[in-house]
């Protein structure tokens, strides 16, 4: 609220004087010239009877036109003003308090010391409030400000005074529940209308019973979780610290998660059982208990017994809940056992389910399969025997008992005959099986079978009557008439092999079976005799005679029993030989023992009856049966031209009455029908003149000595005149040999003589027929050279064979190597065929090359009558075609040719050529036998494609034709090297796997001889792989490498394909060092002393990282006093992830086997990392030794050294005390300041307070060698 006044006295009076001096002047009703924001006083609210600082804020609006020179605020009534030195005015605006109008001024004191438009100011104060009140009152504070035209503007402030606590209520109820609560509790701080309160500042409750505090907990929700009853108890304070007094809630809280307890459960069944069925009555019970709702309902689910059936279990005792129950009938309800489910509830809700009553269900009668075994296997019994009683009993569920047994007889018609015999006391049950022996006894003589009834009474009550399947009575005995043993194959006798078949006639096949014993015959098993088919009363059988060559007597004993007579009837056959030894047959003879014609007698002798004549033969023929008288034998044989001639053999063979066969071949007769013929005829092919030569002549067999062979020769085709011979007797040498002495006369030259040879008669007479086989040549001319030509057989440009042709064949004695100057080569072999001579050259780098013609010499050759060559010179014709022998790369785009001689430019094309991957454009010879070749494409210039030629498309000079060859263009540049592992400098090698390839840009050769492996204390043996796809060469240490060390690996006499051999080539690489610890049963204090090479926990734990032998793995950071663990196998419950050096940890080993961390990594100057450092702390630190390279073991001052400033001042050190850890004996002991600090030990250190406080950096320390 404001008031707005429009003028002053001065201002009235002025404008009335002026009207009545008659001086018209126009007056304009002037508003404000200033318009007040007022921000407001703070506090807004404040309590009863105190002392506050208040504060008015307000704004000359932006759009005034003049500013305020004046602000007043007139205190309301009620509030004491606390004086005029609490007043804080704007600018440098003086300050006053009229006691009259109880009034606060501040009024501008200087010029343009103003409130302008858009400028706020704020003015302060202290008051108190009024006191006694008796609810919340608010106040109006008016401020009026002026501006320089003196107009003013007053607005009206609001506070309060609350004098009223706060109202706080809840919503709590009473009822159980088993589920979380939140009560919510609604405090209100406004009591008067229109009047607000200061509002709510805090609400405290407690839920236990507790009068609250300003420290209990704060808020207006409250979240009960956990089981048990509550009393809520809580109060407000509103913002000006009005406190209400502390309230209950009506209602607890009463939560209850927690559900019954069924401890114990029963189910009594119908007595005597322990099964249940339809229409049995059953009583269930169980102690249920309940805290702290209590039990509402228990009940019982009968559905696995009746079908959807839940019943109540009654309260009986003070916790006992039990029923009666009748199980429904025809329920349809399967067999087995059924789990009967109560449920428990309380008033909460909760409920429990017990699974612990079950009970067998079993509505189906018991059954049976008894057996009745007959004794000795028999297939009926008869009087007195002992029936054995088995078989199964068999219930639905319940487990059946046998409660009694009935023996019963029946005839014919299956009546029983009499009322049977019990046998209860004689049949037993051993869980679901039944035994005993029933003997029958003497039954009447209608008795047909007999049964077994057996009575059953299961668990449930079920009952049942259970008959066995009948068995038959028999009574008779069997009768034998005849037995009968019939060899195989109409034999009287039988030998070992044979199969005998045994026929028993008896008085029925149908009732009766047999077996035979014919253990004379060497059978072990007894044979079963069958009915014989065709043939009511008789059995058959057959066995094998295994009688191991014997030669015996033996007979059969046969068993003829009916099924149900074990005494059968025996008997025993005739006797049958057995015989195993086959006939021999002796004296055999052939009359005559010689022939030529004619028939000739066999005769011989058999050792026993044979079951037939035997076969004889003459050679392949068959003799004829003559006449045999007792065992002598008689056959004849007509020979014929056909029969082979010579010595035959008389093959007799025949078998004895066991057929026994046997073949002889004792005898033998001379069959010869043919005259003599020669088998050979010496004189040589070729002879001389006037010289003698011997002509012996050799028969086939032998010359009848009253006889003399006769020679005829006759010469044709002669130039000159020779004598004829005419049936001039030969020599005699020996008995098949015969000679002739011949002349040759010189004017018998260039004839050829036919020898003819007759008269010749063999010693049974047989005389030969003419034989004009033989020739000779009378020659005494010398052979003559033909031609000669070279050739290239291998094809490699080099001649390697000269072939001479002869007019006639050559002696070969006289053809030798010495006897040869093929131009001044040396030759290595000759060979001769009809005339052709071939001359084998050394082919070597300085042979003969293809466009050679070659000078031949030759001495000494012979044709065949020894007629020696007279001209001795001929020229070896070039025969040699041309050959690429290589090729070269001389430019990006041509490829050179080159082959082993000069070339007919006529015959050199382009389209002959094939370069791989590319095309051939021209080709010109471009010097003698050099092809330059232009190429499509271009090439590298050290390329080198296949170059290939086609066959029989280039000439030389002398026409001969080219073979098809490709050449690789010559490669003249050694290997290099493309890449190796590791690379040079590489350190923080795994000594085990080092790794070492090398990678060459062409295939090479290489091998263990050409690498060296060493470091300056160890040389290692190596062993090479290549792989020639990748080219790249495997290097692999013999032993593990030492830790810590540089190795050099050496390279050198590495060859390409074409020989081009390396650079020697070197590189070094250095190994990690490893490292070992050892752990025991308990906890370990270790440190890893080096960098592994990973630090992953599971990494480092190796295999060792499993539940079953560490637990945990602790570390302690004092940095932020927290311990870090990892246990393997929960990663959810690790927050460990890495082990690494200058670390100390705790391992908790829980094998009783010792085991062992291990691995690699690297020292100080092991790799390319930076080495580990960390921040020690004021007070305990977990510290592990960063390893020195090349040594184990340092005293603590220079293991330390960054922990101290003097090496040799003991007072210098950071810490104040260390403490080591056997992992042994499980014990600590202090390490002093020359005491040895170890690889793999882990250790406390305890540094030193300094002030200021400082942290420590740890980082390796200097080895003892380098002081």
């Amino acid at each position: 609220m404001f008031t707005l006044n429009t003028s002053k006295t001065i201002i009235g009076l002025l404008a009335v004087s002026l009207i009545f001096s008659g001086i018209f002047v126009a007056i304009k009703v002037i508003q404000a010239a200033h318009v007040t924001d007022a921000d407001g006083i703070t506090p807004e609210v404040t309590a009863g009877n105190t002392e506050n600082e208040y504060t008015v804020t307000l704004t000359n609006n932006a759009s005034s036109t003049d500013s305020i020179a004046e602000i007043d605020i007139a205190i309301p009534d009620g509030f004491t003003f606390s004086g005029v030195e609490t007043i804080t005015c704007p600018l440098s605006w003086g300050k006053a308090s009229p006691p009259e109008s109880n009034e606060i001024q501040c009024i501008k004191g200087v010029q343009h010391d103003h409130l302008a438009p858009g400028e706020s100011a704020s003015v302060t104060f202290s008051a108190t409030s009024p006191d006694a009140l008796e609810e919340d009152t608010d106040y109006h504070w008016d401020t009026t400000t002026w501006d320089e035209q003196s107009y003013n503007i007053t607005t009206s402030l609001e506070s309060v005074v609350d004098v009223t606590a706060p109202l706080t209520t809840d919503n709590a109820t009473s009822t159980w529940t088993n589920e979380d609560v939140t009560i919510t509790l609604t405090p209100i701080d406004n009591f008067v209308e229109h009047v607000d309160g200061s509002g709510i500042a805090n609400t405290f409750y407690t839920s236990d019973g507790n009068d609250p505090t300003e420290s209990s907990s704060e808020g207006t929700s409250i979240s009960l979780t956990n089981t048990g009853t509550y009393t809520i108890k809580y109060f407000s304070i509103d913002n000006v610290g009005n406190t209400e007094d502390v309230k209950t809630a009506e209602n607890q809280v009463r939560i209850d998660k927690i559900a019954p307890t069924i401890s114990t459960t029963s189910i009594t069944l119908p007595e005597g059982q322990n099964a249940v069925k339809e229409g049995d009555t059953i009583e269930i019970s169980a102690e249920v208990t309940d805290t702290p709702s209590g039990v509402e309902t228990v009940t019982i689910d009968l559905t696995p017994l009746e079908g959807d059936a839940e019943y109540s279990l009654n309260l009986t005792g003070s916790s006992t809940y039990s029923n009666t129950f009748t199980i429904a009938t025809s329920t349809n309800i399967e067999n087995g056992t059924k789990t009967l489910v109560i449920t428990a509830t309380d008033i909460a809700t909760n409920s429990t389910q017990d699974t612990s009553v079950s009970t067998l269900f079993d509505n189906e009668d018991p059954t049976a399969s008894p057996t009745l075994d007959e004794p000795n296997e028999q297939t009926a019994v008869k009087n007195l025997d002992d029936i054995t009683i088995g078989g199964t009993i068999d219930g639905t569920g319940s487990t059946p008992t046998l409660t009694a047994s009935t023996f019963r007889v029946y005839d014919a018609s299956s009546t029983e005959i009499g009322e049977g015999t019990d046998t209860t006391e004689l049949v037993t049950q051993d869980g679901t099986n039944i035994s005993g022996t029933i003997n029958i006894g003497t039954l009447e003589t209608n008795a047909v079978t007999v049964r077994l009834e057996l009575e059953l009474l299961d668990e449930a009550g079920n009952t049942a009557i259970i008959l066995s399947d009948s068995v038959t009575v028999d009574n008779t005995t069997p009768q034998i008439s005849s037995i009968t043993l019939t060899p195989p194959n109409s034999q009287t006798n039988v030998k070992d092999g044979d199969t005998v078949t045994i026929t028993v006639e008896t008085d029925s096949n149908t009732e009766n079976t047999g077996i035979g014993d014919a253990s004379d015959f060497g059978t072990e098993d007894d044979t079963t005799l069958s009915p014989k088919d065709g043939s009511e009363t008789a059995l058959e059988g057959t066995f094998v005679v295994a009688s191991g060559g014997a030669n015996t007597e033996g007979q059969v004993l046969v068993y003829v029993e009916r099924p149900a007579n074990a005494s059968s009837t025996i008997d025993v056959s005739n006797e049958l030989t057995i015989d195993n030894t086959p006939p021999t047959f002796s004296n055999v003879t052939s009359t005559p023992a010689e022939t030529k014609a004619g028939e000739i007698s066999i005769t011989f002798t058999s050792d026993e009856l044979l079951i037939a004549n035997p076969i004889v033969q003459v050679g392949t023929n068959d003799a004829t049966f003559t006449t045999s008288s007792d065992l002598n034998y008689t056959y004849t044989y007509a020979v014929t031209e056909n029969d082979a001639q010579g010595t035959n053999t008389i093959t007799i063979t025949g078998n004895d009455l066991a057929n026994n066969e046997t073949e002889n071949t004792d005898g033998n007769v001379l069959i010869d029908t043919v005259g003599p013929t020669i088998d050979s005829l010496d004189l040589g092919t070729a002879i001389y003149i006037e010289d003698f030569y011997t002509l012996t002549a050799t028969f086939t067999e032998d010359i009848d000595e009253n006889t003399v062979p006769e020679i005829s020769i006759t010469y044709s085709s002669s130039t000159g005149v020779c004598d004829n011979i005419e049936a001039e007797e030969m020599d005699f040498e020996d008995s098949n040999t015969y000679s002739y002495e011949l002349e040759v006369y010189d004017d018998c030259d260039a004839a050829t003589g036919t020898i003819t040879i007759s008269t010749a008669q063999d010693e049974l007479g047989n005389i030969m027929s003419p034989d004009s086989s033989g020739t000779f040549t009378v020659d005494t001319v010398a052979p003559e050279m033909l031609e000669a030509v070279t050739a290239d057989t291998d094809e490699n440009g080099q001649i390697d064979q000269v072939t001479i042709t002869f007019n006639e064949d050559l002696a070969d004695e006289s053809i030798d190597i010495e006897n040869f100057d093929v131009d001044g080569y040396d030759a290595t072999s000759t060979t001769e065929t009809a005339g052709v001579l071939t001359i084998i050259i050394i082919e070597d780098n300085e042979g003969a090359n293809t466009d050679e013609e070659l000078d031949l010499y030759i001495y000494n050759v012979e044709d065949l009558a020894g007629n020696e060559i007279d001209d001795d010179f001929i020229t070896a014709d070039d025969n040699a075609g041309p050959v690429l022998m290589e090729a070269e790369t001389t430019s990006a785009t041509t490829i050179t040719a080159i082959f082993s001689e000069d070339l007919d430019e006529e015959t050199i094309d382009a389209s002959d050529f094939t370069v791989e991957d590319n095309t051939v454009t021209n080709a010109e010879e471009t010097d003698d036998g050099e092809v330059t070749l232009t190429l499509g494409t271009s090439i590298n210039a050290d390329a080198t494609p296949d170059v290939t030629i086609t066959a029989g498309v280039l000439e030389d000079i002398n026409g001969n034709p080219n073979v098809e060859r490709t050449v690789n263009p010559a490669d003249a540049t050694p290997p290099g090297i493309s890449g190796v592992t590791p690379t040079p400098n590489t350190t923080g090698l795994d000594p085990n796997n080092p790794g070492i390839t090398v990678t060459f840009d062409e295939d090479v050769t290489i091998s263990e001889e050409n690498v060296d492996l060493e470091s300056e204390w160890d040389e290692q043996d190596v062993t090479v792989s290549y792989d020639s796809e990748t080219r790249t060469a495997t290097i692999t240490p013999g032993d593990t490498l030492d830790g810590d060390s540089t190795y050099t690996v050496y390279l050198y006499n590495i060859v390409d394909d074409s020989e081009n051999e390396i650079d020697e080539y070197d590189w070094d690489f250095t190994t990690a060092v490893t490292y070992s610890i050892d752990l025991t049963q308990g906890w370990n204090l270790i440190s890893i002393p080096i960098v592994p090479q990973s630090s992953d926990v599971g990494d480092v734990l190796g295999e060792l990282n499993s539940s079953s032998t560490i637990s945990s793995v602790y570390t302690y950071d004092k940095g932020t006093n927290t311990w870090s663990v990892y246990r393997p196998g929960s990663p959810e419950t690790s927050n460990l992830d890495e082990l690494t050096a200058g670390y100390a940890y705790w391992i908790n080993y829980s094998s009783e086997d010792e085991g062992t961390i291990e691995g690699y990594g690297n020292t100080f100057q092991g790799g390319e990392i930076t080495p580990p450092e960390r921040t020690l702390y004021e007070g305990w630190n977990m510290l592990g030794y960063y390893q020195i390279e090349g040594t184990t073991s340092e005293p603590a001052n220079f293991a330390l050294a960054t922990l101290l400033t003097d090496t040799w001042d003991e007072t210098s050190a950071y810490w104040s005390s260390i403490r080591s850890y056997d992992n042994e004996s499980k014990t600590f002991d202090t390490v002093d300041f020359e005491d040895d600090i170890d690889p793999g030990a882990g250790y406390w250190i305890f540094l030193k307070s300094f002030s200021p406080s400082i942290d420590y950096a740890y980082g390796p320390g200097n080895g003892s060698d380098d002081e």
